[in-house]
């Protein structure tokens, strides 16, 4: 079984992955659910890099407010305001699941640049200590 470091470090590079993608196509032809879903996995997956990285358990979810909860619960500054993550969430369900909700247009530099505030924390998270 994969330490717990090594786990946290495959979700922090999915993680990027997810973000670059989000980069990439926001300013390109591409419906809003794809740059949502790519917003939100990357969110996700920092959160849940920091949250594996402290070795702190958490259920299959793709619910950026239960994790960030889980994040505040550790004694840990969340990257943004837990509403604002939040509003992420249903990027996810809807283009995993198919499950219908009628969103608001994506407003796609918002998106990126909670994408961009969330790796910024990550990294800080994952950058070694002086002590």
């Amino acid at each position: 079984m994969p330490e717990p470091r090594d786990v946290s470090a495959g979700l922090l590079e999915s993680a990027r992955e997810d973000a670059a993608a989000a980069r990439l196509i926001a300013d390109a032809e591409v419906p809003d659910r794809i740059v949502g879903f790519h917003a939100q996995q990357a969110v996700e997956m920092f959160l849940k890099a920091v949250l594996a990285r402290r070795g702190v358990g958490y259920e299959r979810t793709h619910d950026i407010e239960r994790l960030t909860s889980l994040v505040s619960d550790r004694g840990l500054e969340p990257p943004a305001d837990v509403d604002e993550l939040a509003q992420l969430t249903p990027w996810a369900v809807e283009r995993r699941y198919g499950d219908p909700f009628d969103p608001e247009p994506l407003d796609r530099q918002w998106a990126v640049d909670l994408v961009g505030r969330t790796e910024d924390w990550a990294a800080r998270a994952f950058a070694p200590s002086d002590g």
